[in-house]
């Protein structure tokens, strides 16, 4: 490492360090904004990459329910809230996402529905135990705090009840994090927050939660999505549309400090030299033991 480079990490611990003594992190508040910032874009820009796998997992709902309600946690624009209406028309649904205007997208897809506005975790803790049949998430629990909300769903579904949910791990679109790294240890005076994330690391750390929360894995399957940015649009626009960076786009002004976003679209386009784009991610069938 070069003596640039030494100071800039030492730079960028320091501001760490103060965010952390300040009790300033990357919130939930955080992630809200960036999804409503990008409501409107997000189906074209990013559901399109992920559509292919959520029908995957939407293809493994159970045929029969045992009584109770459905939960759709971190719904967005209600692509499987709809999904799940259509497969469970008698059965009541809520829905739930922290973005009001990604919220807004899904009840223009499903009038009519019951829609939340709230935080995942908050709101399950507020669920009756053993009172859903079945409780899904798309893209969404690592945006949450995944053991503490795992534990909750396993509390909340009913005896032979059904949990599905697929998330991005840890080292997904690993050329976005690595510039947005660099970019952190060049402007750490520009940051509004210590960054902690709480994707998963890996599958099998996935399975071992479930099965401590009480929960038998059916089906887990991992694998990684190709991702293309479209040639037409300047790459840092898309990204903002795409909610890759949501909430660490807050913390850092990519989107209205020019010089942060110069520079991470340059370490961005070096990164690609690299590495390709790929979306990591692990999709899960478990139920509750009747």
């Amino acid at each position: 490492m070069d003596g640039q480079k030494y100071l800039n990490c030492l730079r960028l611990n320091w501001q760490m360090l103060k965010h952390c003594c300040r009790g300033r992190f990357l919130t939930s508040a955080d992630v809200a904004r960036s999804y409503d910032r990008l409501a409107d874009d997000y189906n074209r820009s990013w559901l399109v990459h992920l559509r292919a796998v959520t029908d995957q997992l939407l293809a493994l709902l159970p045929t029969q329910l045992v009584q109770g309600d459905i939960l759709d946690l971190g719904c967005g624009s209600g692509y499987t809230s709809s999904r799940l209406l259509a497969a469970y028309p008698e059965r009541h649904l809520v829905a739930v996402d922290i973005s009001t205007q990604m919220l807004a997208q899904a009840r223009r897809r499903c009038p009519g529905g019951d829609f939340r506005t709230a935080d995942m975790l908050a709101f399950c803790r507020q669920v009756p135990d053993a009172s859903q049949a079945l409780v899904l998430s798309a893209w969404a629990i690592g945006y949450s705090q995944p053991a503490k909300l795992l534990r909750e769903i396993s509390r909340v579904l009913a005896p032979g009840g059904w949990e599905l949910f697929v998330t991005n791990l840890a080292d997904t679109m690993q050329p976005v994090f690595l510039a947005y790294r660099r970019t952190l240890a060049r402007f750490p005076e520009r940051t509004k927050g210590a960054i902690v994330h709480h994707f998963p690391p890996s599958p099998a750390g996935l399975a071992d939660t479930l099965r401590r929360c009480g929960v038998a894995v059916d089906e887990l399957q991992a694998g990684e999505i190709a991702i293309t940015p479209p040639a037409a649009e300047d790459i840092v626009d898309w990204l903002l549309k795409t909610g890759i960076l949501a909430g660490f786009a807050e913390i850092l002004p990519i989107h209205d400090d020019q010089d942060v976003r110069d520079y991470f679209r340059q370490e961005l386009l070096l990164a690609l030299k690299q590495q390709p784009l790929a979306h990591h991610y692990c999709l899960v069938k478990g139920a509750r033991p009747c």
